[in-house]
């Protein structure tokens, strides 16, 4: 069989961005004077080919440093408790003992954004 001339993407039903929070600057002389300068948006993706090309070129969250994280919102809310599409919103946050890190955090990481993304 040929290959077609372009391959036809797997939209998903929203658009998502990640954004990183760099947790280290708090410790550094130029401490910003909002948490919010802490805060980088990494990627936005619509599809479920470009979320796996995001996905292989990130660093695992069990290789982030601590007070590093990810959050994954939908296009348009920012990770923050003022933004109005988080107004009935919560937190999920998981918390492992170091001993079960490596194994367990990236799996759980994987199984919760691919569960939204893909809901």
């Amino acid at each position: 069989n040929p290959v077609p001339k372009t391959l036809s993407k797997h939209r998903l039903q929203d658009t998502w961005t990640l954004w990183f929070m760099d947790g280290d600057k708090n410790k550094r002389n130029d401490k910003p004077k909002d948490w919010r300068e802490n805060l980088t948006p990494l990627y936005t993706f619509n599809t479920v080919e470009d979320f796996w090309i995001l996905y292989g070129h990130i660093l695992n969250p069990s290789k982030l440093r601590v007070k590093n994280d990810y959050m994954l919102f939908k296009e348009g809310i920012k990770p923050e408790w003022e933004d109005p599409g988080n107004k009935a919103g919560g937190k999920w946050q998981l918390v492992l003992p170091n001993k079960f890190r490596q194994d367990l955090l990236d799996k759980c990481w994987l199984k919760t954004i691919l569960g939204g993304v893909l809901a």
